[in-house]
């Protein structure tokens, strides 16, 4: 399915892309924003993760790629954002453009099976198949294997719902002031009523997050920011109260985070306040994600032996020898090439401590050896040396400790070793 390209806008050292295409679940043109990091190049071969942001009532693709702020914390963590439009348009149903908070602007993101929204209010389908898999036809630098969810008010009840009744589809789940538990507020309960009948109690249920967590097994990691000030929660639209407490009772509650911001409303200068920690949360998973390795392993590098990185790492260990401190192995095989020189061993180290490293914890990475390189320091180029070798032969384990401003190297390196995710 192909997409037509109406604006091209330089953000934050990537693109962002206005998109438009036909889409057969909606039966209508469908428009949204593609936000392409710097790292999905086209001529780079790198995938990059993907984040959906559903966005609320009234809103179109338009609203979180413009004043949601997501793009900088996303050109960071090397992620792609898609910004989809919130219904169908342009269907011509009696009714559909007369209110804001139904019909138009407001498909809350379920398939319609009452007429005659059936015949084109499908948002679930559109969002969890038909766009995803035109997207990642069109784009080969996104990563389908690595999908991940938030969103706002409407859109925060459809991020909370399409992961809880997706398991494994997206890999995090973060909601801004969403309406947790639509079968108990007036927003939900017109929806449904018009989008499902007012006798399908049962459908309501499949919708409704405070619901669906109730059936929830496995882990279960949540960001959910509310502002004390939005005038929506002192209504009782969003009640998320209803989702934690429901969660608690299923056990579900331990990895879910619910911040109260004081004072904050419900517009989009809540959202942007705290963009980048949702940008951060979703980075925490689908970095995290590690793909199965290519079939055709990337070219070995060919810089000289023995010339400097620009950063000398500092060191603490042996690590597995120090109870209590938090690692992550990545054991082989990694996507990296057979034989490495000391240099692309040290950048592949380099590249997996900025993905995986937590601010001020250690890191143990496993990385094939390869005689006659089987040892990294030499007296003039700084290294990552063995500490522990608890792997299979032809595996040692490197450690580095990161530490934020450590004397051992400068601040602009430490940012780069050290990334926050």
């Amino acid at each position: 399915m192909a997409f037509t390209t109406k604006a091209t806008i330089a953000s934050f050292g990537g693109k962002l892309l206005k998109l438009s295409h036909q889409a057969k679940s909606t039966n209508c043109e469908m428009g949204l924003n593609l936000y392409l990091p710097p790292q999905a190049a086209s001529d780079s071969g790198k995938k990059v993760p993907v984040l959906f942001y559903l966005a609320g009532l009234t809103c179109t693709g338009d609203n979180g790629a413009e004043k949601g702020f997501f793009q900088h914390g996303a050109s960071q963590k090397g992620m792609a954002i898609v910004y989809p439009d919130t219904s169908p348009r342009g269907l011509n149903i009696e009714g559909e453009d007369e209110a804001y908070d139904f019909g138009s602007g407001a498909g809350f993101y379920v398939n319609a099976t009452k007429e005659p929204y059936s015949k084109g209010y499908n948002m679930y389908t559109y969002i969890t198949e038909e766009l995803p898999n035109a997207l990642f036809s069109s784009f080969k630098q996104l990563d389908s294997s690595r999908m991940g969810i938030t969103g706002h008010s409407m859109g925060g009840h459809g991020a909370l719902t399409l992961f809880l009744k997706n398991p494994g589809m997206y890999k995090s789940v973060s909601a801004f002031a969403p309406i947790a538990n639509p079968i108990n507020c007036p927003w939900g309960q017109k929806a449904f009523k018009g989008y499902f009948g007012e006798d399908q109690q049962q459908k309501w249920k499949e919708h409704d997050a405070s619901e669906l967590v109730k059936q929830w097994k496995g882990p279960l990691d949540i960001l959910i920011d509310v502002g004390t000030g939005d005038n929506f929660y002192k209504q009782g639209q969003l009640l998320p109260e209803n989702f934690m407490k429901a969660a608690k009772e299923s056990g579900n509650d331990k990895d879910i985070k619910l911040r109260m911001q004081p004072d904050y409303d419900h517009s989009y200068y809540f959202i942007s306040s705290f963009a980048e920690d949702h940008i951060a949360h979703a980075a925490k998973h689908l970095l995290a994600y590690v793909p199965s390795p290519p079939q055709t392993p990337p070219a070995v590098s060919t810089v000289p032996r023995g010339e400097a990185l620009p950063w000398q790492p500092a060191f603490r260990g042996p690590m597995g020898d120090e109870p209590g401190i938090p690692t992550k192995i990545l054991p082989p095989p990694l996507p990296i090439a057979r034989p490495l020189s000391v240099q692309s061993r040290q950048s592949a180290v380099a590249a997996l401590l900025n993905t995986f490293a937590p601010r001020g914890g250690p890191v143990v990475v496993r990385l094939p050896i390869s005689p006659p390189h089987d040892r990294l320091a030499t007296p003039t180029t700084p290294c990552l040396p063995p500490v522990v070798d608890r792997g299979p032969p032809s595996v040692a384990t490197y450690a580095a400790c990161c530490t934020a401003g450590n004397d051992q190297f400068g601040a602009e390196a430490a940012g780069r070793l050290c990334a926050d995710v």
